[in-house]
């Protein structure tokens, strides 16, 4: 079994085999929404209720979009057209790559694995080189994880695999854009949702189970502080039901600490406090 760690203000997705675990929850929300048929989860960390609270300026949708192929620059191209991105550049070689971004600074690259004259690895150590804060995506024919975790591990920031559907590409392009905002429940849950669907799980399939949102401090006397716990919790409903999923199972509020390991192929939801453990099946 594979263990995921998800931080503060992260999301995270798995198939069976895939352990989730969300460490030292207090008034954070932890929300795990899964596909019991196909058997594909994925967890949200939450910290924050709104995104609303924020002052914080939503990044351009600027895409640089390298490939040598015609088809697959036309099709994605009319794919982001329909989703407020907007394409700036179509490199369709090394060369032209790093020209353009240097003369465009897109906000994210979209990067064939196979750019001549170079493979993925040397585009985008250019890339880095030029800005080593380059917001990368690797397209590829490839879907096993030892592929995807070595791009990860050279500083690519997502993988979209073949089929290059529109809801893989703009969950990735998603994703990767508003990573800092992954904190709020009206980012986390809606960007979450969005990549389960790109990996193959079905809407109607889909349901949620909580855990979190306790009260930590009592002591404290600003009100706002006290319930943000229970402000988290309500707004993480709220989006869910926005989103169309059912909450089936929740384990929220009090005031202890929690830890939450959510099991992908069996479904299962495991809730660690100082009372014990609680497990929760969908």
């Amino acid at each position: 079994m594979v263990e995921t760690i998800i931080g503060m203000g992260e999301i995270a997705m798995g198939l069976s085999g895939d352990l989730l675990t969300a460490l030292g929850l207090g008034s954070c929300v932890c929300v795990v929404l899964y596909d019991p048929v196909s058997k594909i989860g994925g967890a949200a960390h939450v910290m924050l209720p709104d995104s609303t609270i924020s002052s914080f300026v939503l990044p351009e949708r600027t895409v640089l979009l390298a490939d040598a192929d015609m088809n697959v620059r036309r099709h994605i191209r009319e794919i982001l057209a329909q989703r407020d991105y907007t394409v700036i550049a179509e490199p369709k070689a090394k060369d032209e790559l790093i020209d353009l971004y240097r003369q465009h600074h897109p906000s994210v690259s979209l990067v064939s694995a196979f750019l001549p004259p170079v493979n993925w690895t040397d585009a985008v150590q250019l890339l880095l080189q030029v800005d080593h804060q380059a917001n990368v995506v690797i397209l590829s024919p490839q879907t096993d994880r030892t592929f995807i975790l070595d791009c990860l591990n050279r500083g690519v920031k997502d993988v979209v695999t073949d089929p290059f559907t529109e809801d893989k590409i703009v969950s990735s392009l998603d994703y990767v854009l508003f990573r800092r905002h992954l904190k709020f429940a009206d980012f986390a849950i809606p960007i979450l949702r969005r990549r389960l669907i790109a990996m193959g799980a079905k809407q109607q399939n889909l349901i949620a189970m909580i855990a979190g949102g306790a009260h930590m401090f009592p002591s404290l006397k600003d009100e706002e502080v006290m319930r943000i716990g229970e402000r988290n919790v309500e707004a993480v409903k709220a989006q869910l039901h926005r989103e169309g999923i059912r909450l089936v199972k929740e384990e929220t509020g009090a005031n202890v600490g929690r830890t939450v390991r959510f099991d992908v192929a069996s479904g299962e939801l495991r809730v660690s406090t100082r009372n014990g453990l609680r497990t929760f099946s969908p």
